[in-house]
C-alpha cells in the first residue's frame, strides 16, 4: 500500500515538474510577438490590441480586443449561457474531436457494467489494501496538479487568468453534478454502512475532470500520465468498498464530458479559435416579449 501511495504522488510530481520544464522550453522557443503579430485595423479593436494573421495563440500575451467573457456579471451570463453560442460554436466544436468519444464509452462501459456490480467489486476488494488514501492522494493531486501547471504554464493561447477559470468552473460544475447525483440516486455504498452516496463516484469524477483539464492544456504526453492516476483513484475506490464498477465509470464519464465541454467554451480547437477567451463578443442583457430575462451574445471575428 505504501509503494502504491508513492507512486501517485511521484507520478503526480513527475507530471508538474515535467509540465513546468515543457512551459520554459515552449516559452524560450516562442517568437516575440512584435515578429509575428500585426495591428488589427477597425473600429472595434483599440490602441496596442494586436492579433496575429493567422493564428490567435501566436498573440497570446496581447489578449483580443472586445468583451472579456469574465470581465462583468453580464459578460458572463451572456457568453456562458447563450444557447446560439453552445449550439453553433461550442457543441460543434467539442464533437469534432476524436476524444468527444470517450464520455460516451465511458457510459457505456457503466450501463455493460451493471450485472456484474456486485461480482467485479467483491473480487477487487482488498486487492490494494483495503485503504481509500489512495484514491484520496490521486484524486486531490491531481487536481492541484492541474491548478498549478493552469497558473504557471497556461498552454499555448491560453493566459492563466481563462485558465484558472476554465478550471473553477469545470472543477465546480463537476462537483455541483456529483453530489446533486448522489443526493437524487441515493445508492448505498457496498461496504453496507448506511451512507447512500455511492452514485456516481466524486473522487473518480474530479480525477478525470482534472485529467482532462492537464490533458487539455498541457498536451497528450502529460494527459497519457494524468489519466493514468486517475484511474489508479477510480480503481482504489472499488478496492476500498467506496463504490461499484458502474459509480466509478459514470464518475469518469461526468469529469471528462464537463471537463471537454468547458475548456470547448473557453478556448475551442483550431487555429481560428471559436471559444469565448479567443473571440470578440458583446454581451447583450434585455427583457424578451413575455418579460422574462433574455440573454445574447455577437460575435466579432
Amino acid at each position: 500500500m505504501r509503494t502504491a501511495r508513492r507512486a501517485v504522488v511521484l507520478s503526480l510530481a513527475g507530471a508538474l515538474a515535467f509540465g513546468i520544464g515543457g512551459c520554459a522550453s515552449r516559452r524560450s522557443a516562442a517568437p516575440s510577438p512584435a515578429a509575428t503579430c500585426a495591428p488589427v485595423a477597425g473600429p472595434a479593436c483599440g490602441p496596442g490590441r494586436v492579433a496575429a494573421p493567422a493564428c490567435p495563440s501566436a498573440c497570446a500575451a496581447r489578449p483580443p480586443c472586445g468583451c472579456s467573457p469574465h470581465g462583468s456579471p453580464a459578460a458572463f451570463l451572456a457568453t456562458h449561457l447563450s444557447p446560439d453560442l453552445w449550439a453553433t460554436r461550442v457543441l460543434p466544436d467539442y464533437l469534432s474531436r476524436r476524444d468527444a468519444m470517450v464520455p460516451v464509452l465511458l457510459g457505456g462501459a457503466a450501463l455493460l457494467a451493471i450485472p456484474f456490480d456486485d461480482r467485479i467489486e467483491r473480487e477487487v476488494s482488498g486487492t490494494l489494501g483495503d485503504r481509500a488514501i489512495l484514491g484520496d492522494v490521486g484524486a486531490n493531486g491531481l487536481v492541484v496538479a492541474s491548478i498549478t501547471l493552469g497558473l504557471l504554464c497556461p498552454g499555448e493561447g491560453r493566459t492563466a487568468k481563462d485558465v484558472t477559470w476554465t478550471q473553477a468552473e469545470a472543477l465546480a460544475l463537476t462537483l455541483g453534478v456529483t453530489e446533486g447525483l448522489k443526493a437524487l440516486v441515493g445508492r448505498h455504498r457496498p461496504e453496507g454502512s448506511s451512507d447512500t452516496a455511492s452514485f456516481p463516484s466524486g473522487h473518480t469524477a474530479m480525477a478525470f475532470c482534472a485529467a482532462t483539464l492537464i490533458e487539455r492544456n498541457c498536451g497528450p504526453k502529460l494527459g497519457l500520465l494524468a489519466y493514468g492516476v486517475a484511474t489508479l483513484t477510480g480503481l482504489s475506490r472499488i478496492e476500498a468498498g467506496k463504490h461499484f464498477p458502474t459509480d466509478v465509470l459514470a464518475g469518469a464519464a461526468i469529469g471528462t464530458l464537463i471537463a471537454g465541454l468547458v475548456d470547448a467554451l473557453h478556448f475551442g480547437s483550431g487555429c481560428d479559435g471559436g471559444g469565448i477567451c479567443g473571440t470578440s463578443f458583446v454581451p447583450e442583457v434585455g427583457t424578451s416579449a413575455d418579460g422574462g430575462l433574455a440573454l445574447g451574445v455577437s460575435v466579432r471575428f
